[in-house]
C-alpha cells in the first residue's frame, strides 16, 4: 500500500513539472544578425551569439558596447534591435520582450511584460508544481498514522 502512494506521489510530481520543462526548450526566435560581441544566456551559460541561432523563452541577448543583435520572434512582424550594452530578455510572444540598458545614464523597458511570459512567471509555475507536490504528499500520507507500542 505504501508503494503505490509513493507511486501516486511520483507521478503526480512528474506530471506538475512537465509542462515546465516542456515549454522551456520550444524556439520563441532567432538572432537575424549580430555585429560585435554579442551572447545568449541561458540555463546559467553565456553562449557567443550566432546568426540564425535559436532562441527559448527566458534567454537574454546581451550586447557590448559598440556591438547589437536583431532578435527576430516567431509570429512577429518586424524584429528587435538589441543596441550596444543591452541585455534583452525573451518571453514568450512578441509583446513579451523586456530591454535594460547597462548604461549608467538611461535604462529602459520594452513592450509589454506578460506575467507568464517573462522569468516572475517562471516563478509562479514553480511555486505552483511545489504546491501540487507537496499537496500530494500530505493526501497520501494521511490516515496512515499507526498506534504506538505500550
Amino acid at each position: 500500500m505504501r508503494m503505490g502512494k509513493f507511486l501516486g506521489v511520483a507521478l503526480a510530481s512528474s506530471v506538475a513539472l512537465t509542462p515546465v520543462a516542456a515549454t522551456a526548450a520550444q524556439p520563441v526566435g532567432s538572432l537575424v544578425s549580430v555585429n560585435g560581441d554579442a551572447f545568449v544566456a541561458r540555463e546559467g551559460r553565456l553562449i557567443h551569439a550566432q546568426p540564425a541561432m535559436a532562441l527559448r523563452a527566458g534567454d537574454r541577448v546581451i550586447t557590448r558596447t559598440g556591438a547589437s543583435a536583431n532578435v527576430a520572434m516567431n509570429g512577429c512582424s518586424g524584429s528587435v534591435n538589441v543596441a550596444g550594452g543591452e541585455m534583452t530578455t525573451l518571453g514568450s510572444s512578441c509583446g513579451s520582450v523586456e530591454t535594460a540598458s547597462f548604461n549608467r545614464a538611461a535604462s529602459k523597458s520594452n513592450g509589454s511584460a506578460a506575467l507568464g511570459a517573462t522569468g516572475g512567471g517562471a516563478i509562479f509555475i514553480g511555486l505552483g508544481a511545489v504546491a501540487l507536490i507537496v499537496l500530494a504528499i500530505v493526501v497520501a500520507t494521511r490516515g496512515t498514522s499507526r498506534p504506538t507500542s505500550p
